[in-house]
Order: structure tokens, then C-alpha cells, then sequence
């Protein structure tokens, strides 16, 4: 039987299982680790979301990665290699029953990370736009219990347009801390 599709109220706790299973996440992979994000929905408070968290962390070197298989399968995760995103490395934890995604990318990949980013802190900060996701997604968990190609086409236009619509965000919101930057210096 395929996966179920379950979109769900927000839960306070997966900050929580965020926080345990970056440290997880940062022991394996050591100094090569600079950052770890959550990203996804989960990551946004009082959206709705398929409940499984988005880790997102940024290395120096993506190859050195691979080198850390074993310890990653160890702790339940399944290994994907780039899985459709060239640049990425990409681990699946939970199996039918999916608890957490793993989207490592190497510090060079600005693009990539900078668009997680821009869409997880878009929702936190744009409540309409997050709520009109919120209810797409349960209609399309509704109507594709167990379709997950069919739930995913269904939201990938709007996701493209969110995305899009957080990327330009995300522009102006660093010109605005730029200029205001450089006018506290200026004022003096």
C-alpha cells in the first residue's frame, strides 16, 4: 500500500524534535558541519504540515557526506544520494511511516539554501499567504490520500509562485537592512 498523505495542525513539539535530531545530525558529520536549519513547514509556527521535519544543513564539503552513509542509516535514514536536486544530499528517515527529510547542501550552494530560507521565513512573516497553503495542502492530502505524485503536482504551481514571491521578499528585505545599515553608519 502506498504512503499515506496526513497534513495536521501545527504541533510546538517539532521544534523540539528538530533541535534533537540536528545535534544527531552535527555529531555525524562533524566540522564539516557549519549550520543546520529547519526548514519546510514544520519550521513555520501555526502552519499546518505533513508531519515530518525538514533538516537543512550546510557544509563545506558536500563529498565528505558520503563518507557518512553508515552513521546516517544507523540512525534510521534512509540514503537518496541527490534525489532530483544536483547538488544535494538527500536522506529520507521513517519509511511508510516518514518522520524526517534530510536536504544537505555544500556552502557554495547559495542558491538552494537561499531559496529554503526565503520560503520557510516568507510564511513565518506573510499570515495569508500561509494560511492559503495551510488549506491547499489539506485539500490536496484530502483528495490524494495516498497519491503523493498527485498531491505534489497539486501544490507545485502555487509553490512556484511562493517561492518566487519569497525570493523577491527576501531581496528588498536585505536592500531595506542594507540601506538602513549604511544610513546608521552615514548618520553618524
Amino acid at each position: 500500500m502506498a504512503r499515506k498523505i496526513e497534513v495536521v495542525d501545527y504541533c510546538p513539539e517539532w521544534k523540539e524534535k528538530f533541535r534533537q535530531e540536528a545535534a544527531k545530525i552535527q555529531e555525524i558529520l562533524g566540522e564539516n558541519c557549519i549550520t543546520v536549519y529547519h526548514i519546510g513547514s514544520t519550521s513555520v509556527k501555526g502552519l499546518r504540515a505533513k508531519p515530518i521535519i525538514d533538516l537543512m544543513p550546510v557544509v563545506k564539503e558536500l563529498e565528505a557526506v558520503d563518507l557518512h552513509n553508515e552513521e546516517f542509516e544507523a540512525l534510521g535514514y534512509e540514503c537518496k544520494g541527490e534525489y532530483g536536486i544536483l547538488g544535494r544530499r538527500f536522506f529520507m528517515k521513517g519509511g511508510d511511516l516518514r518522520t524526517h527529510h534530510v536536504h544537505i547542501f555544500a556552502e557554495e550552494s547559495r542558491k538552494e539554501i537561499e531559496r529554503h530560507l526565503a520560503v520557510r521565513d516568507y510564511l513565518r512573516t506573510h499570515k495569508k499567504d500561509a494560511e492559503a497553503y495551510a488549506a491547499l495542502k489539506t485539500e490536496l492530502a484530502e483528495k490524494f490520500t495516498y497519491d503523493n505524485e498527485g498531491y505534489c503536482d497539486g501544490k507545485d504551481s502555487f509553490v512556484k509562485d511562493l517561492e518566487r514571491k519569497a525570493l523577491e521578499w527576501r531581496k528588498i528585505m536585505y536592500v531595506s537592512e542594507k540601506n538602513k545599515t549604511y544610513c546608521q553608519k552615514t548618520d553618524g
